[in-house]
């Protein structure tokens, strides 16, 4: 099966928490994953440019007391370009009815 272009096997979601996506889970001993996993949600439902950008916004907010200069790189690297074009064809957003009960 293809999704925005992408091949997903059969049976597998096309949104996953994944951790923190080509960064560390972890920056001196403090894990990054609670706020990389309410970014993959955000980015997932986000409905347009502007819920796009605060998903960015709040993940770097988020992991700036942890370490400003990860926070920085991170959020530079959820609103490249690529990141951009991921958004805008769907490639990590939730199947329609998932997670509802």
């Amino acid at each position: 099966m293809f999704a925005s272009g992408f091949f997903v096997p059969e049976g597998c979601s096309v949104f996953e928490d994944d951790g923190c996506t080509l960064f560390p889970d972890q920056w001196a001993g403090q894990s990054l994953n609670a706020c990389c996993a309410a970014h993959d949600e955000a980015f997932a439902t986000s409905r347009d440019i502007v819920e796009f950008w605060n998903a960015g916004v709040a993940l770097y907010r988020c992991v700036r007391p942890i370490n400003e200069a990860i926070a920085l790189l991170m959020l530079i690297g959820v609103l490249s370009p690529v990141a951009l074009g991921l958004f805008l064809v769907g490639r990590k957003r939730k199947k329609e009815g998932a997670g509802q009960n």
